[in-house]
């Protein structure tokens, strides 16, 4: 079974529609080998909201995917952890610009 709501924005994945993110401004296709997305600038400054939602589901799931060092590390200090990622991916050129 998969969703698809006609942009390409579906359960079986983004790959899919590799337009749709890059039309939202918040991934950038790289053309590198592995095909990879890169994050917009405009999607890094997301993280603070995404590591909050994996701290969250951590809590209230118990069967959470999120590696329970990661979840203790953003418990503790939030801020580093969110500087650290944002660090280690450097912004792909925002596409709306």
């Amino acid at each position: 079974m998969s969703f698809d709501d006609g942009r390409g924005w579906g359960a079986t994945g983004v790959r899919g529609g590799r337009e749709a993110p890059g039309a939202r401004g918040s991934l950038s296709w790289s053309p590198a080998a592995d095909g990879s997305y890169r994050p917009t600038a405009k999607a890094l400054d997301l993280l603070p909201l995404l590591v909050e939602m994996i701290v969250w589901s951590a809590t209230y799931d118990a069967d959470t995917a999120a590696p329970a060092a990661f979840t203790e590390r953003a418990r503790e200090d939030r801020e580093a952890l969110v500087a650290e990622l944002r660090a280690a991916h450097s912004p792909a050129e925002d596409p709306m610009r």
